[in-house]
């Protein structure tokens, strides 16, 4: 056919019209074979000040909405952390989590410092950062 026909074929052919629907899905457990989903972190710490020797307790609770596993560690503001733990939610709910710092490292000033809890799986969420002061040393040996 010549380019004049294909045109007139074309133009008395019907117009079809395609619609899709795009539809999201989902992974509930994100590879993890978990339900949870970690919907809040909080984090303290008991005494807020102390010398250098002094240990430093931090409490921490992880909320999740569902049963599975839930991996966490702590953060300092020196740029240490702990080892990854883990938690197993067996539903909905709340658990409890502490760290000790108690390595702090000896100084003649005075020092704000501090540690936040950071969740890592099912998804990523930290506390906020819990401050605390590292009284003077009269002498460091």
């Amino acid at each position: 056919m010549r380019l004049q026909s294909w045109r007139a074929v074309l133009a008395a052919a019907p117009l079809v019209v395609l619609s899709l629907t795009l539809a999201s899905c989902s992974d509930d457990d994100n590879g993890t074979g978990s339900s949870a989903t970690v919907s809040g972190t909080t984090a303290s710490v008991a005494p807020v000040s102390g010398m250098p020797s002094t240990p430093f307790v931090f409490t921490g609770e992880i909320t999740a909405t569902g049963s599975g596993p839930v991996t966490f560690r702590w953060v300092h503001d020196d740029g240490t952390q702990t080892d990854t733990q883990t938690l197993n939610f067996t539903g909905a709910g709340t658990q409890t989590v502490t760290h000790t710092w108690d390595s702090i490292g000896c100084s003649t000033t005075a020092r704000s410092k501090w540690a936040q809890l950071q969740v890592l799986t099912p998804n990523a969420m930290s506390s906020p950062q819990t401050a605390i002061t590292v009284n003077a040393a009269t002498s460091c040996p």
